[in-house]
């Protein structure tokens, strides 16, 4: 049975240990599901290390990837750090358990000097730049990097087969039909293809700002909410956000923004839960954004434009984007501040359209009818071939106007952190997709897993990565 420590705690028994003749091996891991494959995997590891050095004993500590450095995708990890340290350090063959302090086992290393660092087979031809940085790290502290060769299970696939899939049935039959018309070779491919595509990005920049309280109740006095202030976070949203989530994708992008307005959010600690927002006005507009708008817009390949209805896109703005732009993606959002005054009939064209429900709802002027009759009806006044419609937790719908196809994709996870900044998500990299002409399903499909991952982010905290959407995409579609 293994002993959970503090990772600044090993150095001092390092010496001990090769006083004592034992060599040090060193895994490292999520090990959110612990199952068959992690026990072999862990015996394998300690039994490699003994039989390479000819001695007797070896020492086996293995590090455990902190929560918020998992990247399995939303609902994950479904364990603990802490549980997790608890369930490793019950095997036999385990030493030592601790949980790790970054995303990568790079400091980890460096400070257990492993004789060997292991990892499974799975590793064994992988060319992931983080592997080799750990590579380099162990071999920098006079280690090695070597491979197990033991029987390979998913902790994701078992989770995503056993745990999840009985919460999701109508993802689960919706993947099934999906994986007969798509491989995740297909969807891998989609992603890498948008890399060359030359995109500048318009819209307004926001400031999010997010102060975290404790509820302390009604005040004697007033009739009012009393709040014990904890701290405060603040992110770029927005135009900025959106730019954010592409530029992993890219290999140029570029952004024409100026500020426009300050959002405060308050927010009671735990749990997470919006009390409510004050907007604060920081209109700063450069109107020389109109000239270079003007020279060098259609230089770009695609246009997106997000514009929030807060002042920084006017009408001029508006018909010079029309009139320039080689491929046009538009969302126009409504919130408090424009008052659904702000709606996608001020374009005169557009080639993709990403809306809200709501928002389509609002262009409509219609509470009832059918959605995509009003995506129809939507496409067809603006000339656009292209659409979604965001649903939240209904998941969304994608269409393609040419070929009159629809289709309706589920929503991909049943956990909302926060919904402040996803839509800007999914709409900045499906707009790459769509300028580069791939199914409008596979669209969707990336994107709702794009919305999926977002809103397991508080508000523009951090963008969707490439890596990590590829990461959540094998899970579903493997």
């Amino acid at each position: 049975m293994g002993q959970i420590v503090e990772l600044h705690e090993i150095p001092s028994n390092i010496e001990l240990w090769r006083r004592e003749g034992d060599n040090i091996i060193h895994c490292h891991g999520c090990f959110d599901l612990l199952h068959i494959g992690h026990l072999n995997y862990f015996k394998e590891a300690k039994e490699k290390g003994e039989s390479e050095f000819g001695r007797n004993g070896s020492i086996l500590v293995v590090t455990i990837t902190p929560d918020q450095f998992v990247n399995k995708g939303p609902n994950r990890p479904i364990f603990t750090a802490q549980q997790r340290a608890e369930m490793v350090a019950e095997l036999d063959c385990v030493d030592y358990v601790a949980i790790n302090n970054s995303p990568s086992a790079v400091e980890s290393i460096k400070i257990i000097k492993p004789d060997y660092y292991v990892k499974g087979a799975d590793y064994k031809n992988s060319a992931d730049a983080v592997l080799q940085l750990e590579k380099e790290a162990v071999e920098s502290v006079g280690g090695k990097l070597i491979f197990t060769e033991s029987e390979l299970f998913s902790s994701t696939k078992l989770i995503n087969q056993h745990i999840t899939k009985k919460t999701s049935d109508e993802v689960v039959k919706f993947l099934d039909d999906f994986k007969t018309r798509f491989s995740i070779s297909d969807l891998f491919e989609y992603l890498e293809k948008v890399k060359d595509l030359k995109v500048v990005i318009v819209g307004e920049y926001i400031k999010d700002r997010y102060h975290y309280c404790k509820t302390l109740g009604k005040s004697n006095k007033e009739p009012i909410l009393t709040l014990q202030y904890e701290k405060s976070e603040e992110f770029d949203g927005g135009a900025s956000a959106t730019k954010r989530h592409v530029k992993s994708f890219l290999s140029f992008v570029e952004l024409y923004s100026n500020f426009s307005i300050c959002k405060e959010r308050y927010v009671e600690s735990y749990p997470f839960q919006k009390m409510f927002e004050v907007y604060q006005p920081i209109k700063k507009f450069d109107i020389d954004i109109k000239r270079q708008m003007k020279e060098v817009l259609d230089k770009f390949d695609l246009v997106i434009v997000n514009d929030y209805g807060h002042g920084m896109i006017d009408q001029e703005m508006v018909d010079i984007i029309c009139s320039k732009a080689k491929f046009l993606a538009v969302n126009t959002q409504t919130n408090a501040g424009n008052h659904g005054f702000n709606t996608i009939s001020k374009y005169s064209k557009a080639d993709y359209i990403c809306l809200s429900e709501e928002e389509l709802r609002l262009e409509t002027r219609n509470k009832a009818q059918n959605v995509k009759s009003l995506m129809d009806l939507v496409c067809n006044d603006l000339s656009c071939r292209r659409m979604i419609v965001t649903q939240g937790n209904k998941g969304l719908i994608s269409f393609d106007n040419k070929a009159l196809e629809y289709n309706k994709i589920p929503a991909f996870t049943n956990r909302f952190v926060d919904r402040v900044g996803a839509g800007d998500a999914v709409f900045g990299i499906t707009s790459l997709l769509v300028a580069i002409g791939i199914p409008m399903e596979a669209v969707g499909v990336i994107g709702n897993a794009v919305g999926a991952l977002a809103v397991d982010i508080v508000g523009n905290k951090e963008p969707v990565k490439k890596d990590k959407l590829k990461d959540f995409l094998t899970q579903l579609i493997k």
